[in-house]
């Protein structure tokens, strides 16, 4: 058995009003750790204004939009109609925090009710943490389902699945911010050991915290952002809630629901840790694996072709900007500008902008990805200054 829950909502609220909780603690159990527990991020990132994932997400969503070579309104709207399909599943979502279908315009343009958190991420286009929801999962081999007698309608059966991490590891030393060689092998790999491709997939939920963790799997799993089949069956961490470390047994209970209702289907479920950090997929069906196709320990070696770039902890001299965002108080008004760039030199850095009202609002209103300035050292901070 596998389960997950999350109060956020509630233990907020009660935050919020100085409310006492008579919740239960402590308890005699002792848990098991699995896996590692690596630092998210470090010093150069956090002085600089990095610190969570609504921070880091926008520097990918930027960098993608100029590899793509998307003017700011193009890319806005591109966004708004890809997460305007997950809005749709959310409100038919009965377990959805927001079950509400939104428009384009609704999704991705500030207004009092969706502020600007990072730019270009409206507070609509950002993963819902502060909400109460469980799910659960049981699993077990074929041969105990028959001994339990689950009829033959209710069996799932798991094919294979893998999981993958980002090398480098923290944001600022990764070669290219547009890309995640990770996902990429995670993807590959997945139909290696399944014999699948993605065309054989009948469903498809793809972890979904902010829209370029949507565009990227899209890209890496090789499916068009528009595919009639859909990129969700939950309609997504922000639509129908994102469970801390638990969205996953939300959309795999989903796609167990959906498959029961579509004897012979295959679906595709994946997930994402951190910033995009590490990756997962799975992929079930109603059909046991035919054990002629994949191998279910193949591996993949799926490299980034860039050089790891060396890094300026303080920079100083002509430099490039590579991303950047701009983050916003709780009126709505900009308050921090956050660029990851390269000197000359080829060296990356991480800096701020000035906090001038009139500089970041002029920041945010044309591109800046290639924009040339330079980047001194002040109290502890590179300071980045557009030419």
């Amino acid at each position: 058995l596998v389960a997950g829950t999350c109060n956020l909502a509630t233990l907020q609220r009660a935050a919020k009003d100085q409310l006492p909780l008579d919740w239960e603690t402590g308890g005699q159990g002792h848990p098991q750790i699995i896996g590692t527990n690596k630092p998210i991020d470090c010093d150069r990132e956090t002085r600089h204004g990095l610190r969570a994932p609504i921070h880091f997400y926008p520097m990918f969503e930027n960098a993608l939009r100029a590899r793509r070579g998307l003017d700011l309104e193009s890319h806005r709207a591109q966004m708004g109609k890809l997460m305007n399909r997950f809005t749709r599943v959310a409100a038919e979502n009965p377990y959805a925090w927001f079950p509400v279908e939104r428009g384009v315009d609704e999704l991705t343009i500030p207004s009092g009710a969706n502020r600007m958190i990072c730019f270009p991420y409206t507070k609509y286009l950002n993963a819902v943490l502060f909400i109460n929801q469980a799910a659960a999962v049981l699993m077990m081999s074929a041969q105990a389902a028959r001994k339990l007698g689950i009829p033959k309608g209710k069996q799932i059966y798991w094919w294979s699945g893998t999981n993958t991490e980002e090398d480098p590891w923290l944001v600022s030393e990764r070669p290219n911010l547009a890309d995640s060689p990770s996902l990429r092998r995670c993807a590959e790999e997945t139909f290696a050991r399944t014999g699948t491709s993605i065309a054989d997939m009948d469903l498809i939920d793809f972890y979904s915290c902010f829209p370029v963790a949507v565009e990227l799997a899209a890209e890496a799993f090789g499916v068009g952002e528009n595919d009639p089949r859909g990129l969700t069956v939950t309609g997504g961490l922000p639509y129908a809630g994102g469970p801390g470390n638990s969205y996953t047994l939300h959309s795999l209970a989903t796609m167990v629901s959906r498959l029961r209702a579509l004897q012979g289907a295959t679906g595709l479920v994946t997930g994402n840790g951190m910033y995009l950090s590490r990756h997962s997929a799975v992929v079930i069906s109603t059909e046991p694996r035919d054990r002629s196709r994949g191998d279910a320990r193949a591996t993949v070696s799926s490299s980034s072709k860039d050089a790891i770039p060396k890094i300026a902890e303080e920079a100083s001299g002509q430099c490039t900007i590579e991303t950047y965002t701009v983050t916003y108080d709780r009126s709505g008004a900009p308050e921090l500008g956050i660029v990851i760039g390269r000197l000359d030199d080829e060296r990356r850095f991480v800096a701020n902008t000035p906090s001038d009202r009139m500089l970041l609002e002029d920041f945010v209103s044309i591109e800046e990805v290639g924009r040339k300035g330079r980047v001194k050292h002040v109290n502890g901070r590179n300071l980045f200054e557009p030419n």
